[in-house]
């Protein structure tokens, strides 16, 4: 799955102090080492293909998402089966390294009512999210991400 990640800047923010080393966000390696995600191991190398297994994960379409320097963003985890997550690859895209995230770090965003088709019972379901804290002296600009979520036996998720 493939997010675009807008970085953005109001009026205020866009005074940098001149002091400052900025980090390159056309860097995608540099870019990589900065991003800070609790729990998260770094792997060289690109995240293990898409399972074409009927039982892997499913991962809903992919969105943009926005966020400031010195903040975190927050990547919603749209899996239809968000129980059997064992964790999440997530790679800045054109990097040399990804990041292997087990669902033990990842966060909950609220919650949702779903219907359980067994049970023919409302219930309610958190939503899971992964959340990158972004440097405070990131340089302006865009980047790219990929992710995808792997379940306990090691499948990895493909799109809708």
């Amino acid at each position: 799955m493939l997010l675009s990640v807008l970085f953005g800047c109001s009026d205020d923010e866009t005074l940098i102090n001149e002091d400052e080393v900025l980090i390159d966000i056309n860097n995608p390696d540099v870019l990589t080492s900065s991003l800070n995600i609790e729990g998260a191991t770094i792997v060289t190398g690109t995240p293990p293909a898409s399972s074409t297994d009927f039982d892997a994960p499913v991962l809903d379409d992919a969105r943009d998402l926005f966020t400031f320097r010195g903040s975190e963003l927050i990547v919603p985890i749209d899996e239809e089966r968000q129980s059997d997550v064992a964790g999440v690859y997530i790679q800045v895209k054109g990097a040399s390294e990804y990041f292997d995230v087990p669902s033990s770090s990842l966060g909950v965003t609220g919650g949702r009512v779903s219907f359980g088709r067994k049970s023919k019972a409302f219930r309610k379901q958190e939503d899971i999210a992964l959340y990158v804290g972004i440097p405070d002296n990131l340089s302006p600009g865009e980047f790219c991400v990929l992710y995808s979520v792997y379940d306990k036996e090691s499948r990895v998720s493909y799109n809708k």
